[in-house]
């Protein structure tokens, strides 16, 4: 007897007899957003950029096509991309790239933005890279 494909019943669609039926996520997965601060050796520039994934893989990317070797400054958790473009637009250099240097030290103009804008970051952590030591790994709030 041939049957209509749409009347079969499909076993793998159908949990086993012992699972336990899980239901699907409703809605889109939420992933965490972080803020980033990356520098350029040898120049003033700096790109502040947000990710939902790791530093490490945007900065990958990021590496491939530029021809200096970047350096990751900062790395918080939240979106703080729009309203650092806002605040340093008259620093831009291009797209997110700045320059802040006529500002101070990059990630201590930043650091204190963000502080600004009401992210709570501890006192050692905005003293630890006020030299700007690039060569340092980054601040990860």
């Amino acid at each position: 007897m041939h049957q209509n494909p749409e009347d079969v019943e499909d076993d793998d669609a159908r949990p086993a007899p012992d699972e336990p039926a899980v239901p699907a996520p409703r809605g889109p997965v939420r992933r965490t957003v972080r803020t980033y601060l990356v520098g350029v050796e040898g120049s003033p520039q700096t790109k502040i950029g947000r990710t939902t994934g790791t530093l490490k893989s945007r900065l990958s990317q990021l590496q491939t096509s530029h021809h200096a070797r970047l350096l990751p400054l900062l790395n918080v958790e939240g979106d703080y991309e729009g309203a650092l473009h806002e605040r340093f637009a008259d620093y831009r250099v291009r797209g997110e790239w700045f320059d802040l240097t006529p500002l101070g030290d990059p990630f201590t103009v930043v650091i204190d933005a963000l502080v600004e804008l009401g992210l709570d970051i501890p006192t050692s952590h905005r003293e630890e890279r006020s030299g700007g030591h690039t060569a340092d790994p980054p601040v990860s709030l």
